[in-house]
């Protein structure tokens, strides 16, 4: 990442000059193509996870990421659902329709897994794949909203229909103290 009175020359060499471990990288070649170099945002790092059926969106998570600080902002833990005041959320499914509109996501059903980065709270989307979300996702969604997504997934594409779902997490933030209780939560239904 570069900020503002970065040596961009310098910068560009360190890119060219970068090697990864022999099996990562494709063997040195002429470089006939062109090279992006994008906008720098800030902000929140957030993800739009979908179920979509004929270009609607059946059901819906935002995933909150946690990044490293600095100049490396490495990703390494979410929170689902993400803890976003409404307008923001909102704003986010808006824009993941306008999302799966625009690549013409309107066949048949899949996931769509939408990146975004909350530059001054405006969601500016950053990636997006049709497909399911990594990092164990799913688990962390299918324990927040009481689903089975990759079930609700399997089930539209073989014509069948998904109710939407809520959140069932009811606890408020705090901060926690202690620990304890392990072998008695055990042994209980429902505790993960």
């Amino acid at each position: 990442m570069l900020g503002p009175g970065d040596d961009t020359s310098s910068a560009w060499d360190k890119v060219l000059a970068a090697r990864d471990p022999g099996w990562l990288r494709a063997p040195d070649r002429p470089r006939t193509g062109g090279y992006l170099a994008e906008e720098r945002l800030a902000g929140a790092e957030v993800s739009v996870e979908a179920l979509v059926s004929t270009g609607t969106i059946v059901c819906a998570n935002i995933t909150e990421k946690t990044v490293l600080t600095g100049r490396y902002p490495v990703g390494v833990g979410h929170c689902v659902p993400a803890e976003l005041p409404a307008p923001v959320q909102e704003e986010l499914i808006v824009d993941t329709r306008l999302l799966i509109e625009s690549t013409g996501f309107g066949y048949g059903c899949g996931f769509i897994h939408a990146e975004w980065i909350l530059a001054d709270s405006t969601p500016r989307l950053v990636e997006c794949a049709a497909r399911i979300p990594g990092d164990d996702i799913t688990t962390l969604i299918d324990l927040a909203h009481g689903t089975r997504v990759v079930d609700d997934l399997f089930r539209l594409m073989t014509g069948g229909t998904v109710r939407p779902r809520r959140p069932r997490l009811a606890a408020t933030p705090g901060i926690v103290t202690s620990v304890g209780g392990i072998e008695h939560a055990r042994d209980m239904d429902g505790v993960v």
